[in-house]
């Protein structure tokens, strides 16, 4: 277990243990975090250290379990993400679902219904696929956003710290900080005790949010999914080579010469420019945020304007410029 699963919990013992090394599990160790614009030449990305699904699933559970979710939560967010495909999102992009990105997870009940090993080991738990195949049943797990759940806490410290934009010092306190309270709706949410946790937490999400929505981003996500597309109306690779891992998808497109070509233009991607040109196309996406809640307070927004000022100005992103890409191999 790394350094970041271990702050958030003890690891998951017991009979949840053995729900760990399940292959509809284990499959989402080779699908990376960061929808494939890893595998580019922009500098930010390609730097990047490794981080998978199977490693933000696990630390879903553990922060469920770390505060107080039943069995059946921490299962659900164990689970939640089974449907992934590889190179996660930008499979969104290549459904044409740029600002949802939901278009993969009706697959999740299939999938856990599929899993002999999965459907014997709930039933030894006494336990129902229907309590864990939707983790939106648990606020805990799930909720609207730009509300704080375990899902989008996760990966939000993950990607705080794999960006390099904290340490795990700070990462720990923000964590320290967190409790389950109920909200101005009335529900049970995560929500930090202290203004000034809330704040460092919501001002580092808001970096993180920046690269979601970043020229570069977009448009890897976008060329990745246009570079799939391609390969799969050459059938160069099949639709359920999506629901391998990544190498074993990389591997089987680069074992023909047109694979290789198109994967190695991807490959090269290092810049991306607004510019108009007949190549240059417009690229929306999803404005991920947090906008946490403070024990007793209210939400950080209508306590800080220096949170409320840049939330609003990224919330006004405007994705109306044409972008093109430059690669080293053109």
């Amino acid at each position: 277990m790394d350094d970041l699963l271990r702050i958030y919990g003890k690891p998951l013992g017991g009979e949840l243990a053995k729900y760990l090394n399940l292959q509809i599990l284990k499959r989402l160790d080779g699908v990376g975090m960061n929808c494939g614009v890893e595998y580019t030449s922009i500098p930010f990305f390609a730097r990047l250290p490794k981080s998978t699904r199977y490693h933000h699933s696990l630390g879903v559970a553990l922060i469920v379990n770390h505060f107080g979710g039943t069995k059946e939560a921490v299962l659900s967010g164990l689970f939640h993400d089974v449907s992934t495909p590889c190179f996660a999102h930008s499979i969104d992009f290549l459904n044409g679902d740029y600002e949802k990105q939901t278009s993969t997870e009706d697959l999740t009940t299939s999938l856990l219904k599929g899993s002999k090993e999965l459907i014997t080991c709930l039933s030894k738990d006494g336990v129902s696929l229907n309590s864990i195949s939707d983790y939106s049943l648990y606020p805990l797990c799930d909720n609207p956003s730009p509300r704080l759940s375990a899902d989008r806490l996760e990966y939000t410290l993950r990607n705080i710290l794999y960006f390099g934009f904290s340490d795990l010092k700070t990462i720990k306190t923000l964590y320290q900080d967190l409790m389950v309270g109920e909200n101005e709706f009335g529900e049970m949410e995560i929500m930090f005790n202290h203004l000034e946790e809330a704040l460092r937490f919501g001002l580092l999400s808001l970096k993180t949010s920046e690269v979601y929505v970043s020229n570069e981003d977009r448009y890897a996500m976008e060329d990745l999914a246009l570079t799939l597309k391609e390969a799969l109306s050459k059938k160069l690779i099949l639709p359920e080579d999506l629901m391998k891992t990544e190498k074993e998808l990389i591997d089987k497109l680069v074992s023909s010469k047109r694979g290789k070509s198109i994967w190695g233009r991807y490959n090269s991607l290092k810049e991306v420019k607004e510019e108009k040109s007949p190549s240059a196309y417009q690229v929306k996406s999803k404005l991920r945020h947090i906008n946490p809640y403070i024990q007793n307070r209210g939400r950080l927004s209508d306590l800080s304007n220096e949170f409320a000022e840049k939330l609003q100005k990224f919330l006004s992103n405007d994705f109306s410029k044409p972008l093109i890409g430059v690669y080293s191999l053109l």
